[in-house]
């Protein structure tokens, strides 16, 4: 009988109030995933581009990752964009990217209270730059990237690319 009401007390008492700190501990700080996002977003371009080092952008890709690009087209696995890396270092100039902070903004997605995916979205700038002469802008476009945590990791699994506007030609 003791029993009984002891696991009666820790059903309808105690359980909630520990299901409920559980909850609490998958809610993260927003600004601080936000944060958080942007660092991530920044490395990948950063290693993608600039570096162009395919081994340090692998582990910030999802397996199962897919691109969707309005001038470049579809890639559909995570190989066939480290292998673009590739075509970079082939590249007498240099490439970089910036992304506008003021047009960019982090959805979050739950399923039920646990966070599973960030959708990160916003307006970036590209640019070239040869050597001996001045860093040029190529093109700015939108795009919205799906971040989704994986194995206590977040990682890249969809990126849209689109809307893509050429600067104008100088006079």
């Amino acid at each position: 009988m003791f029993s009984k009401r002891i696991t009666l007390f820790l059903s309808f008492v105690l359980l909630p109030i520990l299901v409920q700190a559980q909850v609490n501990k998958s809610i993260p700080d927003e600004k601080e995933l936000d944060v958080h996002i942007l660092m991530q977003d920044s490395l990948l371009f950063h290693l993608y581009f600039e570096k162009m080092d395919s081994a340090g952008v692998e582990p910030l890709i999802h397996e199962d990752f897919e691109f969707y690009h309005d001038l470049s087209g579809f890639m559909d696995s995570k190989e066939q964009f480290l292998n673009t890396v590739s075509a970079f270092q082939q590249m007498e100039q240099k490439i970089s990217r910036e992304i506008i902070p003021s047009a960019t903004e982090c959805f979050y997605l739950y399923d039920s209270d646990l966070l599973y995916a960030v959708l990160q979205r916003g307006e970036h700038v590209f640019y070239e730059q040869y050597p001996n002469q001045e860093k040029r802008e190529t093109s700015r476009a939108k795009f919205s990237h799906l971040w989704v945590l994986s194995e206590g990791q977040w990682c890249l699994k969809r990126v849209f690319s689109f809307e893509h506007i050429l600067p104008a030609s100088p006079q």
